[in-house]
């Protein structure tokens, strides 16, 4: 059953499925490239900004707890702001720029890991902090834009009916479900985060 959703699912949204992805790889190379062209001052102050949170991490045991936290408060945030554009005429503009925008912070993020950590521990890092968690993360990110797109698109289409109650619940419903996961990949954020500052204090 499960399958036949997924594939049912996939044959209905295959298009923003594809633009979804598409802009978020986009996105990831272009961050990279842009981590590489910003001045010498700005990627250091990126880079001993995230040393700093490391730093702290060695002298606060909550702030581990903090990642989940922080991960919740993002995570909210994104769906009610992807809610709001998805009930805006322009809205799949703002949700297609929204994903290249994660795309690059995802490229961004991979380039100051291997800035701390160098090329063997950055790659550990990296699987851990960047490949494991979107793993979760992703799919989910990919579920959440494309069902919203899809419903932007029914909500402004003068073709169709007006959308009813029934829509917008079941939109609510998906929209919770996907919350759900983004919150699991948190917590597998938090796991995983002690291990990474494992490996920073045997580095500095």
């Amino acid at each position: 059953m499960i399958k036949k959703f997924f594939t049912q699912y996939v044959e209905e949204n295959k298009y923003d499925i594809y633009i979804i992805s598409m802009l978020l790889i986009i996105g990831f190379f272009v961050g990279v490239g842009l981590f590489f062209l910003i001045n010498a001052e700005v990627s250091n102050q990126l880079i001993n900004a995230a040393k700093s949170v490391f730093d702290a991490s060695m002298q606060a045991d909550n702030l581990k707890i903090n990642v989940i936290l922080n991960g919740v408060k993002v995570n909210l945030i994104l769906i009610i702001a992807f809610l709001l554009f998805s009930i805006t005429l322009i809205g799949r503009v703002f949700i297609y720029f929204s994903t290249i925008l994660k795309g690059i912070s995802i490229g961004i993020y991979s380039c100051i890991i291997f800035s701390i950590f160098n090329i063997w521990w950055g790659l550990v890092v990296t699987c851990l902090l960047v490949v494991l968690i979107n793993l979760v993360y992703i799919p989910a990110y990919i579920y959440l834009a494309s069902t919203l797109l899809a419903f932007n698109f029914g909500l402004f289409n003068t073709k169709k009916e007006n959308t009813s109650w029934f829509s917008v619940t079941k939109v609510l419903t998906k929209t919770i479900a996907v919350f759900v996961f983004m919150f699991s990949s948190s917590i597998v954020e938090h796991m995983l985060t002690g291990v990474v500052f494992t490996i920073y204090e045997k580095i500095v």
